[in-house]
């Protein structure tokens, strides 16, 4: 049997409309003309990565004295620092020694290798104590350079030179 009249959730969902609509309306009111006063803030951004690696070296305590390998004369030994500074890590790939003479001439090359220093970390320091033996005796500088790939793949090279009394 079918009643006539009318149905309470129709009745509710039209007033419901109704009042949806009605303060719709009411907002807004200036004819579309409003100027926005609190716009929303923008976007977090995020703050920007470094690029490369920011190694620095130095050197410290030098000393030169006959070296105790068979095959070599002279031993260069010295403390070396690295730092890094851009928050990127390092490794560090080789250390190397080139003796001059007192004119800058090129006299001799050997390689300490990486076994003296090996992972920098982002922001890290790394010390050590390193042991080049040499065989030329004119010598009046030694260049150290490392050599370093840091984890966004560049290479670069940082040098000190010991100057020789």
């Amino acid at each position: 049997m079918k009643t006539t009249g009318s149905n309470p959730r129709s009745t509710f969902a039209a007033l419901l409309a109704l009042g949806i609509a009605a303060s719709l309306a009411a907002c807004g009111g200036g004819g579309g003309n409003d100027i926005l006063t609190n716009p929303p803030p923008p976007p977090p951004t995020q703050p920007s990565q470094p690029s490369r690696a920011n190694v620095a070296m130095s050197i410290a305590n030098p000393s030169l004295r006959l070296s105790p390998r068979g095959g070599f004369n002279y031993r260069l030994e010295f403390d070396v620092t690295v730092r890094e500074s851009a928050g990127v890590g390092a490794t560090l790939n080789f250390m190397r020694a080139d003796f001059l003479d007192a004119g800058g001439a090129f006299l001799e090359r050997q390689e300490a290798g990486s076994n003296v220093l090996n992972r920098l970390q982002a922001n890290g320091t790394l010390a050590g104590h390193a042991e080049v033996d040499f065989n030329t005796g004119r010598v009046s500088v030694a260049v150290i350079t490392l050599g370093y790939r840091d984890d966004r793949g560049n290479s670069g090279e940082q040098q000190a030179r010991i100057l020789f009394q």
